[in-house]
């Protein structure tokens, strides 16, 4: 449903963020360290290059583990702060 909603009322977030990878394409659930190694590979890109952005706690800490930076999302004012500090804002 997440990724339907992509293409319809979240079009910001995907015009935005590209590509957008799912734990269920990865073969792994988060926060598996299996699913951030996968998705860094589908990327290209080494884990400290990437970012995590969850609602989860236990999904942040399991990227942080796993290398990746990464963000608790609470709101999106918050995001937006977060996002600028790193100097990924949108």
């Amino acid at each position: 449903m997440l990724e339907e909603c992509l293409h319809r009322g979240l079009v910001r977030v995907s015009e935005v963020f590209e590509p957008i990878l799912f734990a269920w394409h990865l073969g792994a659930p988060k926060p598996d360290p299996l699913s951030y190694e996968r998705a860094a590979a589908a990327l290209g890109h080494d884990a400290a290059e990437l970012l995590l952005v969850d609602d989860s706690e236990t999904n942040v800490s399991g990227a942080l583990r796993s290398g990746w930076n990464a963000i608790l999302f609470e709101d999106s004012a918050q995001l937006t702060r977060e996002l600028s500090a790193t100097g990924l804002s949108a």
